[in-house]
């Protein structure tokens, strides 16, 4: 199973080399909650965090194109505060209508979660990391993978 997912686990381009953060897209306030950071990684040396001293709605994806029409699954290692109104895996624009999975709480460490049985029927599909967030709610992420499973 070949992960569709480039560097997802944050480590180019962080200072200059290749732009993971330009591979990923980002809405809501981004330049406010979203952080790509060192240490206390699940793999390598770099993370995502979604973080605010205020309110905050943010999420982070990418479309992947050219996959060949199959059944998917969407993981990602995570750790959460918790106190998040929201915090979810999304999958769209795949040829059918959006899925979601939420993430939960896990400040003890990190977790995969997974959302499965996504049915690429176009050829691509979003992917992504959807949150909404009071003033001091973290999430971290690592270790995102996009995998055709038949």
């Amino acid at each position: 199973m070949t992960n569709q997912i480039q560097n997802s686990s944050f480590e180019n381009d962080l200072y200059g080399q290749s732009s993971d953060i330009q591979l990923w897209s980002s809405n809501g306030n981004p330049e406010s909650c979203i952080k790509y950071e060192y240490g206390n990684a699940f793999t390598g040396d770099y993370k995502a965090t979604f973080w605010s001293d205020k309110a905050y709605i943010c999420s982070m994806y990418k479309t992947v194109t050219g996959l060949p029409n199959g059944t998917y699954q969407l993981s990602v290692e995570a750790m959460s505060g918790g106190g998040l109104k929201k915090l979810q895996l999304y999958a769209k624009n795949y040829g059918g209508k959006e899925m979601t999975s939420a993430i939960g709480k896990s400040d003890i460490g990190w977790n995969r979660f997974t959302l499965n049985n996504i049915k690429v029927t176009n050829g691509q599909c979003e992917i992504g990391i959807y949150c909404v967030g009071n003033a001091g709610n973290w999430s971290n992420f690592d270790s995102i993978s996009f995998v055709r499973v038949d």
